[in-house]
């Protein structure tokens, strides 16, 4: 069977059962067998052992269908915890010369004396832990903390008359302190408002190079204006930065567990596989390619053996508002 006929079957409500071989109707189907179904397919797909129609295209799109179709599971324990620290230094003061090297600017912020500054990022990263939480359909849970750090930014990184953030110009600010903290990823926050701030590279990024106190640690930079922590809504500028960025961040760890399934570069030519596979689900054009593989890509299996290898923390800090009263593993 095609990859589209497979389309064609789950748009008519039916889904592939390993078990019985053949499709099955999904109103027929409780929640725990679909749920079962789920699971072998997804045994099926990172073994890659075929067994699934369509192949690997067929397999992930079974999988975003019944991710569609399940309630997000909040006291299973095998969901994949982030935890996060959003940080930004008290004063940025950084020199720069035009691409001519004729003049002489100076970027100059005061964070600490911007209002409510620490509140507007902890609330954008809390939208993107709500929304991430349910693009992933309950995988992924994002915790995270947001602090000051006193000191000055003074240096970017200049390559072809742009400019951006690396470890090395901040590693005078972090220290050593988030290892013993057990930080997944650190948010660097650097505000761009003002007159003079620099020509950047690109708003938000994720640095390949490691932390040399935290091996495995990530860092994302983001430079955001006041417009953008602002903004409200599920969908603001923020957490479609952070969206792409924490995918990158995925795509370094499922390496870390030796999964074998497809995690697609967002630049990359593979990424046209999602939106062939989004078309033949029939979904609409302006469907973001990031929702798609979120739910369809990241399996459950995969984000258990994350857990076992990351450890979960408890009340390590702000989650997604339905771990509020329950986490997984709960159960």
């Amino acid at each position: 069977m095609e990859p589209q006929d497979v389309g064609t079957c789950l748009r008519t409500g039916k889904v592939w059962s390993p078990s019985a071989e053949a499709w099955v109707q999904v109103e027929a189907c409780r929640e725990g067998q679909l749920r079962c179904i789920r699971d072998a397919i997804e045994a099926l797909y990172e073994s890659g052992s075929g067994g699934v129609p369509g192949g690997e295209a067929g397999a992930r799109m079974i999988l975003w269908h019944l991710s569609q179709r399940l309630s997000i599971e909040t006291g299973n324990n095998r969901s994949f915890q982030i935890r996060a620290k959003s940080v930004f230094a008290s004063s940025v003061e950084v020199p720069w010369n035009d691409t001519a090297g004729r003049r002489v600017y100076k970027h100059r912020i005061e964070a600490k004396k911007i209002p409510a500054y620490a509140e507007m990022i902890a609330s954008q990263v809390q939208r993107w832990s709500e929304f991430l939480w349910d693009i992933s359909k309950g995988r992924i849970a994002l915790y995270h903390r947001t602090e000051p750090i006193q000191g000055q930014l003074t240096r970017f990184k200049k390559m072809n008359g742009q400019f951006s953030l690396n470890p090395r110009c901040i590693k005078h600010l972090i220290g050593c302190e988030f290892p013993a903290e057990n930080v997944n990823v650190l948010i660097f926050w650097a505000p761009t408002d003002g007159p003079d701030s620099p020509p950047l590279d690109s708003h938000a990024y994720l640095h390949g190079r490691k932390l040399p106190d935290a091996p495995e640690a990530r860092v994302i930079f983001v430079h955001s204006s006041l417009r953008w922590l602002h903004e409200c809504g599920q969908r603001t500028e923020v957490v479609c930065k952070l969206r792409q960025e924490f995918w990158h961040f995925m795509q370094s760890r499922v390496k870390k567990v030796c999964f074998k399934g497809l995690m697609p570069s967002p630049h990359g030519e593979k990424v046209e596989m999602m939106s062939q596979e989004m078309q033949w689900l029939g979904l609409p054009k302006d469907h973001s390619k990031y929702d798609y593989m979120y739910s369809a890509c990241i399996l459950w299996r995969t984000c258990a053996k994350l857990r076992e290898k990351y450890r979960w923390i408890d009340d390590w800090g702000r989650c997604p508002r339905a771990l509020d009263t329950a986490r997984p593993g709960d159960e």
